[in-house]
């Protein structure tokens, strides 16, 4: 089944899927300390896993400011606008993953 743009439940979806991302990433990154907080390079910020971290990021932020157009452009603007934030939201997430290391 297809929503359509102004169906009501895209006031909630773009921000539930950023919260089981913000969810996601958190629970990953607390596992990959957990076993592999012994690594020699632990204190570089470029590592494979940042690497995931931003690649779900762009991923996920992509997509949300993608429903944001589709919904701005079927004068869905409310959507749009949440959408939107949710895409900043994931963003600004993970802004410190671009320097800080996996596990401080």
């Amino acid at each position: 089944m297809k929503l359509s743009p102004s169906h009501p439940a895209h006031l909630v979806i773009g921000l539930g899927i950023w919260s089981v991302w913000f969810v996601a990433i958190y629970a990953a990154l607390s596992l990959y300390c957990n076993y592999r907080y012994a690594d020699i390079g632990k204190f570089a910020a470029v590592t494979f896993f940042n690497t995931t971290l931003i690649v779900s990021a762009a991923i996920i932020g992509g997509f949300l400011f993608w429903a944001g157009i589709w919904c701005w452009r079927a004068a869905a603007k409310i959507a749009a606008g949440l959408y939107w934030a949710s895409a900043i939201a994931t963003l600004v997430i993970a802004t410190p993953i671009f320097y800080l290391p996996p596990c401080l």
